[in-house]
């Protein structure tokens, strides 16, 4: 199956703001991209995100995020084009369950000064289309309780997904709808998607 997303992937999405983006598939040589992005969000965005309050990245999460193989590991970056340089604008990250091949985990960050604005929103839903592409037919996240940036998300994006609480963390599993023949090569506007939580919304 030919795919959209893959190393030739560029799309130029607009905010809700207006603000111009890039997206394009995360690859080895983004480590600089990476770390400016990582600086971008401030100290209460690195704990949602990494569950730590975290002032640099490690070596351990930069070999991490350089390690996309575009299947298994597979990020998509969002930046801002400033003459001929890339600024970090967000990035989201599946990564497949160890022995479950159709199952992945996402997460999902966006630097400060565009939060509130859809990059989040456009991320997850270009993101699940590229796993659908790949097989993925189930994701997880796994998301500090406190994050209600990322709680709403989920609401508005996957409406079915139920949510399980547990004490500082909630967990959402969500199943992806099959793809449809000839929608291969669209972008996504809504993701179509049936929870597979465990417990109580």
């Amino acid at each position: 199956m030919t795919r959209l997303y893959d190393a030739g992937y560029r799309e130029r999405v607009r905010l809700d703001d207006g603000t111009e983006v890039l997206l394009r598939l995360l690859t080895p040589d983004d480590t600089a991209l990476v770390v400016a992005g990582f600086d971008r969000l401030s100290e209460g965005s690195r704990y949602m995100r990494c569950m730590a309050g975290a002032s640099k990245l490690t070596p351990a999460d930069l070999a991490h995020l350089s390690g996309v193989d575009q299947d298994k590991h597979l990020a998509l970056a969002a930046v801002r084009e400033t003459a001929g340089h890339e600024e970090p604008a967000g990035l989201a990250e599946l990564v497949r369950l160890d022995g479950q091949r159709d199952v992945a985990e996402i997460g999902i960050a966006v630097v400060d000064a565009l939060q509130g604005h859809g990059l989040g929103r456009i991320l997850l839903q270009h993101l699940i289309a590229a796993a659908r592409e790949r097989g993925v037919r189930q994701v997880r996240f796994e998301v500090l309780s406190a994050n209600a940036r990322m709680r709403n998300l989920l609401h508005e994006v996957a409406p079915g997904a139920r949510i399980r609480y547990d004490g500082p963390m909630f967990t959402a599993d969500v199943s992806l709808a099959p793809e449809a023949d000839g929608d291969t090569h669209e972008s996504p506007t809504a993701l179509t998607a049936a929870g597979a939580g465990h417990g109580a919304s």
